[in-house]
C-alpha cells in the first residue's frame, strides 16, 4: 500500500510566504541605492579633502626644503641667489636672472649643489622666489600663492608676510609689509617683476 505524506498547514503557510518574500520590491531598491550613493559621496568628499590636505603639506615640505637651501647658499657665498621673481609652473621653473654671479644663472643651477628645485603637487598653486640687489641680495622671499584646504587658511594669514592669501617664508615679506604697510600706491609687496632693483615694490 503506497501512504501519501501529507504537508502540514504550517509547512504549506510557510512556503506560501516564502514564495511571497524571496524578492525585494522596486522602493526597497531604490532606498538601498539611495543610500549606496549617499554613503559614495560621503566617501568621494573625504577623500578630496585628505588629498588636499596631503597636496598642501607636501608644499609646506618643499618651501622649507628651498629655505633650508637658502640658508646653505648664504652661508657659502655670503648673499642669496641673485636671481629675479623666479617661479615654477608645471614641472618647470622660470624667471629671470640680474647679476647671477657664482656661475649661477637660474634659481635651479644656484641651488643644485644643496637641492633638486621641488615641483608643486599640482598646478592649482605654485612656488615663488625673489632677492635683489636693492640690498645686495642680502634678503629672499619664497611662497606659495595659496593652499587648497580651507584649514591651512591661518597659516597664510599668520605668517607675517604681506598677503593672506599667500604663504611666504624669508625677510622680504614682512620687512616689506611693515617698511610700506602706510604706502597704498604702490603696494609694499615683496614679490614684483617691475620694481627689481628694490627690495620691496615700494623701495628699500
Amino acid at each position: 500500500m503506497k501512504i501519501q505524506k501529507k504537508s502540514s498547514y504550517l509547512g504549506d503557510c510557510f512556503l506560501r510566504y516564502n514564495r511571497k518574500t524571496s524578492g525585494f520590491t522596486l522602493v526597497e531598491l531604490l532606498v538601498v541605492i539611495s543610500i549606496i550613493s549617499l554613503l559614495s559621496s560621503v566617501v568621494y568628499a573625504s577623500l578630496s579633502a585628505a588629498k588636499a590636505k596631503a597636496r598642501d603639506a607636501r608644499r609646506i615640505a618643499d618651501l622649507n626644503n628651498i629655505k633650508t637651501a637658502l640658508i646653505l647658499y648664504y652661508d657659502k657665498y655670503n648673499h642669496y641667489p641673485k636671481v629675479l621673481y623666479a617661479y615654477s609652473y608645471g614641472e618647470v621653473w622660470y624667471g629671470a636672472t640680474g647679476n647671477t654671479g657664482d656661475t649661477a644663472t637660474t634659481l635651479h643651477q644656484a641651488l643644485s649643489e644643496f637641492i633638486a628645485l621641488p615641483i608643486p603637487p599640482s598646478n592649482a598653486y605654485n612656488y615663488y622666489y625673489d632677492s635683489n640687489p636693492g640690498d645686495n641680495y642680502q634678503t629672499y622671499g619664497l611662497m606659495t600663492n595659496g593652499f587648497e584646504s580651507l584649514g591651512n587658511a591661518p597659516l597664510r594669514t599668520n605668517d607675517g608676510g604681506y598677503s593672506s592669501s599667500w604663504y611666504e617664508l624669508g625677510e622680504q615679506p614682512s620687512y616689506c609689509k611693515n617698511k610700506y604697510a602706510a604706502q597704498p600706491n604702490p603696494a609694499p609687496s615683496w614679490w614684483t617683476t617691475t620694481a627689481i632693483v628694490t627690495v620691496c615694490n615700494g623701495g628699500n
